[in-house]
């Protein structure tokens, strides 16, 4: 069974980017986060403004793209009241819509704010997430609240309609944003690799000492002076072994980061 044209093109532009953003995950994790705001805002009927909000081993979360200083600010105001219909779909893994802030009262602070430094008047904030990870949310804003279906020309309400085609890019987004994290992390880890053994090498020429005793003193910095071991190396490489006295080669004192 096919859907109407207008459906048939939605999905088709959405193909297209996710395979655009795919192509690109290898190489920049940001340009994915802004093509996915961008995207939103350019197809999913109602949106205004969009903001892609990523979510923290903590729980928090943070405005990592957005496709207007306004969304920049509905992000800001969800961060510093740690509420709102972003922040509660972070939570949830569920979708929170909002049609009329001037109605709203689930978040007192946030909702006063909005309504007091922007013109925005509706939201919807769907979960970014893959099987096994919540990414982040998808945030859409509009600057009027959310219409009847008399307005939209279909069977579905304005917030109705947004919310199955948002849920439908963001299912694109969360497998793209995921395929890209993990390129972003293994590059990392390929270049914490390469710094390791580089301080590595230089602590065994400095104090004479063999691969696996430098890496236990890489090690031992890290854990007395609460510093990722890959922190600690590049420390070394950058101000040299002499950075390390000679004691702690023998495992005989700590390092002093000061």
């Amino acid at each position: 069974m096919t859907g109407p044209p207008r459906e048939q093109d939605m999905n088709a532009v959405f193909a297209r980017a996710a395979l655009a953003m795919h192509g690109e995950a290898a190489a920049d994790f940001q340009w994915v986060c802004q093509t996915v705001v961008t995207v939103a805002q350019q197809f999913v009927p109602g949106a205004d403004h969009t903001l892609l909000m990523l979510s923290d081993r903590h729980g928090s979360s943070r405005v990592a793209a957005a496709s207007d200083a306004l969304a920049v600010r509905i992000g800001t105001l969800h961060h510093h009241y740690t509420e709102g219909p972003c922040v509660q779909s972070a939570r949830t893994g569920h979708s929170v819509t909002v049609t009329d802030l001037a109605r709203e009262c689930r978040w007192s602070h946030f909702t006063h704010a909005a309504l007091a430094e922007t013109p925005i008047r509706a939201v919807l904030a769907v979960p970014v997430e893959t099987v096994h990870h919540r990414i982040g949310v998808l945030g859409m804003c509009a600057t009027g609240a959310a219409t009847g279906s008399e307005a939209t020309g279909s069977e579905e309400t304005g917030s109705e309609e947004t919310e199955r085609v948002g849920r439908i890019w963001a299912t694109h987004a969360a497998i793209a944003l995921s395929t890209a994290r993990r390129e972003e992390q293994f590059r990392r880890a390929l270049a914490s690799r390469d710094t390791i053994g580089q301080a590595k090498g230089m602590l065994m020429q400095r104090h004479r000492i063999d691969a696996a005793r430098a890496f236990q003193m890489i090690s031992a910095l890290s854990q007395n002076t609460n510093i990722p071991v890959a922190d600690v190396a590049a420390r070394i490489t950058e101000t040299g072994a002499d950075a390390i006295p000679p004691a702690a080669a023998a495992g005989t004192t700590s390092w002093s980061t000061r």
